[in-house]
C-alpha cells in the first residue's frame, strides 16, 4: 500500500483532523465539568462535526475513522451517558458509528466510489460468527433474564464490532488509509486514555493506597483495570515497535509518550495479569534483536522505579503474594483468584450443558444454576474463550479462534517475506499472543456491561482493528 494523499503531515485534510481532535477534547471536557447537561454529549460534538462531516462526505472520509479510533477510551468513558431504551442503551459510541456508517454510505454515493473488496475466509468467517451468534441470542429467550440487556450486548460485543472491522478492511483495502495511520490512531489511544485517567485520579488523589484500593472502579476509558490491561497488553507491543523501527522515527517523540503514558497507567492498574503479560511480552521482544537496546532502558527504568518507588514496589508485593501465611493474611486477593477458578468450572459445565451457548450475558444466570456459591455475582467466567463459549456456543468459539489464529498465521507469512519492511507484523503476533494469554489467565470477553448500563468493547475494536491490517495486507499481497 502507498502512503494515503490525505494524511500527510501540512495538508489541509491533517490541520482540520487536528483541529477537529481539538474541538471534540474540549467538548468533552465541558461535559466532564458538568457545564452541560449530560446529554449535551450527544449534542455538541455533533454540532462541532457537522461541517466536517458535510466536508468528508464529499472528499474523504478516512480522517474520520482515525479519529474515531484514537478516541476509542474517550467514546467508552462516556458510555454511562446514555440514552434509556427500558434496559437497552443508547451509547455515545452507537451514535458515533452511526454517524461514521452515514458518511461512508454519503462518500461512497457521492464520490461514486464502489464499496467491494476482496473476501478473504477471515473475512467470510466473521461473516459466518455474525449469523451463528444469533442463535444463541434465540436460545436466551428460554430463559428468565433480561433480555434487553443480551440485546445489548449482542450489539455492542458482535455488531459494532463486526462493523469496525469491514469499514477498516475497505478503507485499508481502497488505500483511503494505510496500516501505518491505523497503527499510530492505534498508539493515539494512549493519549485518550490519559485524559480519562486524570479526571478519574482527580477524584481519587494520587495516593497508591486509594488507587489501589479504587481500581474496581476505574479503568481509564473503560471502568475497570482488568478491562484495560487487556487493552494495554494488546497496544504495549506497538509502543516498542514505533520506538525502535525506523519506520516510525518521525514520530519518535509522539511513540515514547503513547510508551510512558501506557506503562505508567498499566503500573497503577495493580492488576496481576497485565504484569505478567506485559512481562511475558517483553520477553518475547527482546528475540528480535532490534528491541533490545529500548529494552534494556526499560529494564534499567523499571528498577530505578522500584528503587524510589518502595511504596509501590511493597503494593505490588502484597497483590501478588497477600494471603501466603496464617490465615489471618489472606485477603480478597485471594479470594478473587478462587472465584476465578469456580468460574471457570462452571463455564466448561454450562457449555456441556448449552453447546450452541446461552446468549451474550446468560452467564450469571447459569452460574446461580451449575455454580458452587451461587449467591455471588460473577457476571462473566472471566475467561476470554468461556466467555465466548458460554454466550455464543461452540460454533463462534471455534470460528473466534479459527479467525485468531489465522491471522497469526498470515502475520507470520507477511514477516518473514520481508522482515525489514513487514516488522510490524512481528509486533502484532506479540500483541496477539498477549490478548489471548491475558484472556486466559484474567479476564475477557467481546463487550463488558459497567454496573450492568455501560457497555464497554473498546479492546475488542482494537482487536479486529489489528487483525484488519493484516487481513488487508495479506489479501492485498495475495490478489497482486
Amino acid at each position: 500500500m502507498v502512503q494515503g494523499k490525505y494524511f500527510n503531515i501540512g495538508t489541509d485534510n491533517f490541520k482540520i483532523f487536528l483541529y477537529m481532535t481539538l474541538v471534540a477534547y474540549i467538548s468533552l471536557s465541558i461535559v466532564i465539568f458538568n457545564v452541560l447537561p449530560k446529554y449535551a454529549f450527544f449534542i455538541v460534538p455533533v454540532i462541532c462535526f457537522l461541517p466536517y462531516i458535510v466536508y468528508l462526505a464529499y472528499s474523504n472520509i478516512n480522517m474520520m475513522f482515525l479519529l474515531y479510533i484514537a478516541s476509542i477510551p474517550l467514546i467508552q468513558h462516556f458510555s454511562f451517558y446514555n440514552i434509556e431504551l427500558g434496559d437497552f442503551r443508547i451509547t455515545p459510541h452507537m451514535m458515533v458509528q452511526l454517524v461514521l456508517l452515514i458518511s461512508l454510505i454519503g462518500n461512497g454515493l457521492l464520490t461514486k466510489n464502489k464499496i467491494k473488496f476482496n473476501y478473504s475466509n477471515v473475512d467470510k468467517a466473521f461473516l459466518l460468527f455474525f449469523v451463528l451468534s444469533i442463535i444463541p441470542l434465540m436460545i436466551g429467550y428460554t430463559f428468565e433474564v433480561n433480555h434487553v440487556k443480551r440485546w445489548l450486548l449482542f450489539y455492542t460485543g458482535v455488531i459494532e464490532t463486526i462493523i469496525l472491522y469491514f469499514v477498516l478492511r475497505y478503507l485499508l483495502n481502497s488505500e483511503q488509509i494505510t496500516s501505518k495511520q491505523v497503527i499510530t490512531a492505534l498508539l493515539c489511544t494512549s493519549f485518550a486514555s490519559v485524559i480519562v485517567a486524570i479526571f478519574e485520579l482527580n477524584s481519587i488523589g494520587t495516593n497508591l493506597i486509594a488507587i489501589y484500593t479504587s481500581r474496581m472502579g476505574i479503568g481509564f476509558g473503560y471502568h475497570n483495570t482488568n478491562l484495560f490491561g487487556i487493552h494495554s497488553t494488546l497496544l504495549f507491543p506497538l509502543t516498542i515497535y514505533a520506538l525502535a523501527d525506523k519506520e516510525f522515527s518521525q514520530y519518535r517523540k509522539m511513540a515514547l509518550c503513547s510508551f510512558l503514558i501506557l506503562t505508567f497507567l498499566s503500573i497503577i492498574c495493580f492488576n496481576r495479569g497485565t504484569f505478567l503479560v506485559l512481562g511475558f511480552q517483553l520477553f518475547l521482544l527482546f528475540f528480535y534483536k532490534q528491541n533490545r537496546k529500548v529494552i534494556y532502558w526499560i529494564v534499567f527504568g523499571a528498577i530505578i522505579l522500584g528503587l524510589v518507588f518502595s511504596d509501590l514496589l511493597a503494593l505490588y508485593v502484597l497483590r501478588f503474594f497477600a494471603g501466603s501465611g496464617t490465615e489471618a493474611t489472606v485477603t480478597v486477593v485471594d479470594n478473587s483468584a478462587n472465584y476465578r477458578l469456580e468460574a471457570w468450572k462452571a463455564g466448561l459445565l454450562i457449555i456441556f450443558h448449552y453447546p450452541f451457548g446461552v446468549g451474550a450475558g446468560g452467564f450469571q444466570h447459569m452460574w446461580e444454576i451449575y455454580g458452587t456459591i451461587p449467591n455471588l455475582f460473577l457476571g462473566t467466567p472471566h475467561h476470554l474463550l468461556l466467555s465466548i463459549g458460554v454466550d455464543y456456543g461452540i460454533p463462534c468459539l471455534f470460528l473466534f479462534l479459527v479467525i485468531f489464529f489465522a491471522t497469526i498465521k498470515k502475520s507470520k507469512k507477511l514477516f518473514k517475506e520481508n522482515k525489514e519492511n513487514n516488522s510490524k507484523y512481528f509486533y502484532i503476533i506479540v500483541s496477539l499472543i498477549g490478548f489471548i494469554t491475558y484472556g486466559l489467565i484474567t479476564d475477557g470477553e467481546l463487550s463488558h456491561l459497567s454496573g450492568s448500563i455501560a457497555p464497554n468493547n473498546g479492546y475488542t475494536l482494537v482487536l479486529f482493528s489489528l487483525i484488519a491490517v493484516v487481513i488487508s495486507e495479506f489479501t492485498d499481497k495475495k490478489s497482486v
